[in-house]
């Protein structure tokens, strides 16, 4: 039999790139299994499908002041009036949660001088942020008490974001 050294260089080389795809084909190595055992693979989904029952929003205040002070302070009255709005709407105190309150300074525009100079910006102001989180359980007074919100004051409205009140049952 003649033995050609190039022809068992090539043989070789094409049984190993035959090989390579059986083995790029696994999934990945196997755990080691006894002789006797066997290997089960479950793979699982589930869903579940709810009306919403609660949605729930943000409502805020935005007001501006010549202080912080000032501007804190006619953020509190807005938004008091705001808190009183919902409760009067059938919103429960529990439901109606403080979520973001801030006080900003509010800067002047950068003016450039005749001279090419340009001047710095200044403090012109404050501006007071209150933000409320809400939780409405009647979902058919959704409507009726965005449009209690803006009248009451609230320039800020943002939402809804529908959900169950207890989502464990529907989790489990």
């Amino acid at each position: 039999m003649n033995r050609n050294p190039l022809a068992s260089i090539c043989a070789a080389l094409a049984a190993a790139f035959l090989a390579q795809p059986a083995a790029a084909q696994q999934a990945g190595p196997l755990p080691p299994i006894a002789p006797g055992n066997t290997l089960l693979t479950v793979s699982a989904e589930g869903r579940t499908t709810h009306a919403p029952e609660l949605a729930v929003f943000s409502a805020g205040v935005t007001t501006q002041g010549t202080t912080a002070g000032e501007a804190l302070g006619a953020n509190s009255t807005a938004m008091a009036r705001v808190i009183a709005e919902l409760k009067r709407a059938g919103i429960a105190e529990r439901d109606i949660q403080t979520s973001n309150l801030a006080v900003n300074p509010v800067y002047s525009n950068p003016v450039r001088e005749a001279s090419g100079e340009e001047r710095v910006p200044r403090i012109v102001g404050y501006r007071a942020t209150n933000t409320v989180s809400v939780r409405q359980r009647k979902l058919g007074d959704f409507g009726k008490v965005i449009d209690t919100l803006v009248a009451a004051g609230a320039n800020e409205v943002n939402g809804p974001n529908f959900q169950l009140d207890d989502q464990d049952p529907a989790l489990d």
